[in-house]
């Protein structure tokens, strides 16, 4: 009887671009960012085995708004894409394709422009049309979706005129941070639903269960993500202060 080689199977599973590319594979979990070409400053990828993102970019998940108001904000201060681009270590190519609408940006991107433009992720996002009142309905938080990290972040308050910043994050099956967050302020989570994978530093990840809860003081670096391929996840975090404050300060 002839033996029989056994069937490779393949399996789909889409990673984000900023994951393929040659920098995240192995230094990426050193505590100091790098230093790229120009001495200018660049900031560390998660693995493939951290991230895992089941979900592609559509035509539809794309948010233009976000785009424009960033161009705009931009130009206001009459800043040229490479400015930012050296300031950021965000390149210039990829500014000009969010800006124009055709891609999308991360979360940790996202709020590494606002703290360079001295801004609130709220100040770049539609405002609430309840954006004055105490009480916010479910329908009226602001929201901010990043297709490549398969995260949905809701704000919880219309404004960033307070020490605190609270946070609901729903993360897609396999959905995670794209690179560790340095969020110069401290963060408490919550996980409220399904299951959490933490990184914190160059320490061994931790998994949080439904109810369990981590603090982050400054100055630390971390990282979420869903380790469920099937399960959606979803927390509570808290933030202080507010991205805002913090950019004013430094300025």
């Amino acid at each position: 009887m002839l033996a029989t080689k056994p069937t490779r199977i393949r399996r789909n599973i889409a990673y984000p671009s900023s994951v393929r590319c040659k920098e995240a594979r192995f230094s990426i979990l050193k505590r100091r960012p790098q230093r790229g070409r120009r001495g200018r400053q660049t900031h560390p990828k998660l693995p493939p085995a951290a991230v895992s993102t089941v979900i592609a970019v559509e035509p539809e998940t794309l948010q233009p708004e976000l785009g424009e108001r960033l161009r705009e904000i931009r130009r206001q201060r009459g800043l040229r894409l490479a400015d930012v681009s050296e300031a950021t270590g965000i390149s210039s190519s990829f500014l000009s394709l969010v800006e124009s609408g055709k891609n999308d940006v991360t979360i940790s991107r996202l709020s590494r422009l606002c703290r360079f433009y001295g801004l609130s992720i709220l100040d770049v996002l539609p405002r609430s049309a309840n954006a004055d009142a105490a009480v916010l309905r479910r329908d009226e938080h602001p929201h901010f979706f990043s297709p490549d990290e398969g995260i949905d972040v809701y704000l919880l308050v219309p404004d960033t005129d307070r020490s605190m910043m609270p946070v609901s994050m729903a993360f897609r099956p396999g959905g995670g941070l794209a690179e560790f967050s340095d969020y110069p302020g401290e963060t408490f989570l919550a996980v409220v639903e399904g299951r959490i994978e933490v990184r914190i530093d160059e320490d061994e990840p931790v998994v949080l269960e439904e109810g369990d809860t981590v603090y982050l003081k400054a100055g630390r670096r971390y990282a979420f993500r869903n380790p469920d391929q099937e399960r959606a996840a979803r927390t509570l975090a808290v933030v202080s202060p507010p991205l805002s404050q913090v950019a004013s300060e430094r300025a």
